[in-house]
């Protein structure tokens, strides 16, 4: 009984999340190439690896997204224009090494809120998009206060400093 129930769960959830893809498909009039648990592994200042949750191109739009079992494990907007929280700008980063021409890009970046798609939340650089998404009511969206690059930046010079205060971090203190 139990595993019927989050079997149960699990399928819900994974179709809230094909279908809120399937309708940004329907909202762009186009298909869209998603991909899904995409792996990422490079080495700048620092090593990082992962999986970029949805990674979706087409044309002059990347979008990249986590997803989220509610909306109450995703980051605020401001946490991530602040650059408080790292996630999707480390997806951002991992995004800028495969794409060429990544920084000029029309940019889509949030987290899909599984249990209730119309929580998620998504922030993008471009207004005619913020404009459609706002028209479709599909979940809540902003358009970026500064600009992307200057965001991008600043997120690429916050991981720099985290990755240098890791590796100079010699006593783990209990807290």
């Amino acid at each position: 009984e139990k595993f019927l129930k989050h079997e149960l769960v699990f399928n819900h959830r994974s179709m809230n999340g094909i279908q809120f893809l399937m309708r940004i498909n329907e909202l762009l009039g186009a298909t869209i190439d998603w991909s899904i648990e995409e792996d990422f592994s490079f080495t700048d200042q620092y090593k990082l690896n992962g999986k970029i949750d949805c990674l979706g191109i087409h044309q002059n739009i990347v979008f990249l997204f986590d997803f989220k079992s509610t909306k109450y494990g995703a980051s605020s907007n401001k946490e991530i224009e602040q650059v408080e929280s790292v996630q999707l700008w480390a997806y951002a980063q991992a995004a800028a090494k495969r794409i060429e021409g990544f920084e000029n890009k029309t940019i889509v970046m949030g987290f899909i809120s599984l249990d209730n798609p119309a929580e998620s939340n998504l922030l993008t650089n471009d207004t005619e998009l913020f404009e459609k998404f706002k028209a479709a009511k599909m979940c809540k969206q902003q358009v970026f206060k500064a600009p992307f690059t200057e965001l991008f930046q600043m997120a690429k010079e916050k991981m720099i400093s985290v990755a240098e205060l890791i590796q100079t971090e010699k006593v783990y203190a209990a807290r």
